[in-house]
Parts: structure tokens; C-alpha cells; sequence
């Protein structure tokens, strides 16, 4: 540190200082930072929180895309017979994958809006 810097540090109160601005090597305080700057420092902080939150949501959707059906449990099925055996029973297998999907959708959808409504 300087000694003209060391002096202007001496001279200013040590407990409402922040520090040495790096630009210009002043001594500054935070009641002496623009309104300005303490309403962005406040939004970067907000800014901050939704993106960990945001990154939550995206970790249990990926948690749960991993987790909800594993292979071992629901192994692969012959579709093709699957097809058959629930065409001859009168149920489609397209309305059944349309109410798979909605279900997974669903699902993924009330995450994603839970964390953007936070």
C-alpha cells in the first residue's frame, strides 16, 4: 500500500469501510456507493438465488428423467404384440403413449413451473 494511500486508510473510520477501489486506489464506504449500485448489487443477488433455484428444478427433473422407470424394473417390451394384444381388446396404443407422455410431461411441467413461480 501506498503511503499517501496508507495515510487517506488511517484516516477513515476502519468499521464502515469496505476497502481499496482497485481502479483508482481510493479508500471507499459503502454509504458513499451510488443508490445505484446497491440496488444492482441487491438484483445481482436476487439473480443469483432464481439461478441456484432454477438449477434445482433442473437437477430433479434430471434426477427423476434417471430414476422413475429404470430399465431394470420396466424392461423393454415387444411393442409390435403389445400393439396386437390391446388392438384386440379395443384400446389403442397411440392413446396410450398420448397418456404416457401426458403423465411425463406433466410431471417435468409442475417442477419447472414450481421453480419459476419461486
Amino acid at each position: 500500500m501506498s503511503t499517501d494511500m496508507a495515510a487517506a486508510y488511517s484516516n477513515t473510520p476502519q468499521t464502515s469501510c469496505e476497502g481499496v477501489s482497485p481502479a483508482s486506489g481510493t479508500i471507499y464506504c459503502e454509504k458513499e456507493i451510488p443508490q445505484q449500485l446497491v440496488e444492482a448489487k441487491s438484483r445481482i443477488t436476487t439473480l443469483e438465488e432464481q439461478v441456484i433455484d432454477l438449477r434445482e428444478a433442473l437437477q430433479r427433473i434430471s434426477d427423476w428423467a434417471n430414476e422413475a422407470y429404470p430399465p431394470e424394473s420396466f424392461p423393454a417390451q415387444d411393442l409390435k404384440r403389445a400393439n396386437e394384444v390391446l388392438e384386440a381388446s379395443g384400446i389403442s396404443m397411440s392413446a396410450m403413449h398420448g397418456q404416457w407422455a401426458r403423465h411425463l410431461i406433466g410431471d417435468i411441467g409442475r417442477i419447472a413451473k414450481e421453480a419459476i413461480s419461486a
